[in-house]
């Protein structure tokens, strides 16, 4: 799949574009705009073609994500991926650190999806991907602050897939396990924490087919990787975006705990 440039001529936003994400999709030709609350404030210049400009951006805040989004000439995908995460057992989670993630996870995708859905709607195209984790639908010691964030962010992207659906966008929601990073470095270190969450009684969640070698996080991208390597029919659906509309991809999405 290397060598083809499937996004040329395309416009893509990516939140925590810090990450290796943006630089991806500008790998396949696409305007990309990355976004972080770490880059300076002020407009930046539009993105060229196989490009990543680098441009600061709050999640949380209404008025910030509307002008941002307002700024490309065209909005063809949108990557949610900002992210935040603090762990701590029940009897010693903060509530301010709770409504953080929260605010991060839940608010922030809320508001990018949304302006991304009221450019895309007219147009009758576009992508948008959010990436979840699968600590929304596992169990896992110590992070129920985390959790509780991702699983209200799981939430909201089933419902927008619904509505964004007779407009022709697309929506799909990646749930992988950890990533290099800020949170993946915050989170608790005891694997048998991880893993003993992951095994109780009574528990019918199918072992997950990680993409990264056993023992290490992923680097940022490796789950979109995964995609395109073991899966290439749907990798060429999550990063061509807009081409495959005749692939019947919902069965396969759905096996895989991906949402279109």
């Amino acid at each position: 799949m290397t060598g083809i440039r499937r996004l040329l001529g395309k416009f893509a936003i990516v939140t925590g574009g810090s990450s290796g994400i943006g630089a991806a999709l500008a790998a396949e030709g696409a305007a990309v705009l990355a976004t972080g609350r770490r880059f300076a404030p002020g407009p930046p210049r539009p993105p060229g073609l196989g490009e990543v400009v680098q441009a600061h951006l709050d999640v949380t805040d209404e008025a910030e994500v509307r002008a941002r989004f307002a700024e490309l000439p065209e909005l063809d995908i949108v990557v949610c991926s900002a992210g935040v995460g603090m762990f701590a057992p029940v009897l010693h989670t903060k509530v301010d650190l709770l409504r953080a993630m929260l605010e991060v996870h839940v608010v922030g995708t809320m508001l990018c999806a949304r302006e991304a859905l009221r450019r895309m709607q007219p147009r009758r195209k576009g992508h948008i991907v959010a990436i979840g984790s699968h600590a929304a639908q596992r169990a896992f010691a110590d992070c129920a602050g985390y959790t509780a964030a991702k699983a209200g962010q799981l939430g909201f992207v089933r419902v927008l897939a619904e509505e964004a659906r007779p407009y022709d966008v697309r929506v799909t929601n990646l749930l992988p396990g950890a990533s290099t990073g800020p949170r993946c470095c915050s989170r608790p270190t005891s694997r048998a924490s991880w893993s003993r969450s992951s095994r109780g009684r009574g528990s019918r969640s199918r072992r997950s087919r990680s993409p990264r070698p056993r023992g290490r996080c992923s680097v940022p991208g490796d789950c979109l990787r995964h995609v395109c390597e073991q899966h290439p029919q749907l990798g060429q659906l999550l990063v061509a975006s807009l081409a495959l509309h005749f692939f019947p991809y919902r069965r396969v999405l759905a096996s895989l705990n991906i949402l279109a």
